[in-house]
């Protein structure tokens, strides 16, 4: 079992040099902001898994099949198409509709 931290021994000795250089190292202004660029990192990642599970549907492989007959009878075609669609569509969005700020 750990110990409380309120019960743990202190001293009154000034800190060195180097333990105010890491002191300042962690809690550094910078370092505030790094719940918002996690959030902001992450609308990657969110608009990734939209576009995969609007890709996943069954309408868009009906849809495929329409426009491409060959994605009927091969997955693997199919697949490929729709991850050539999911790589445009992700870059139209990142590059595009994102890039407004």
């Amino acid at each position: 079992m750990a110990d409380l931290i309120s019960s743990l021994p202190v001293d009154e000795t000034p800190l060195n040099h180097n333990e105010i250089h890491i002191l300042q190292t962690l809690f550094k202004e910078d370092n505030r902001n790094d719940i918002s660029r996690i959030f902001i990192e992450l609308k990657d990642s969110v608009i990734g898994g939209i576009l995969f599970a609007l890709l996943s549907i069954p309408q868009i492989d009906e849809l495929l099949s329409r426009i491409a007959p060959t994605t009927k009878h091969s997955p693997i075609i199919r697949i490929g198409l729709k991850t050539i669609i999911f790589i445009a569509l992700y870059w139209i969005i990142i590059n595009f509709a994102l890039s407004r700020k």
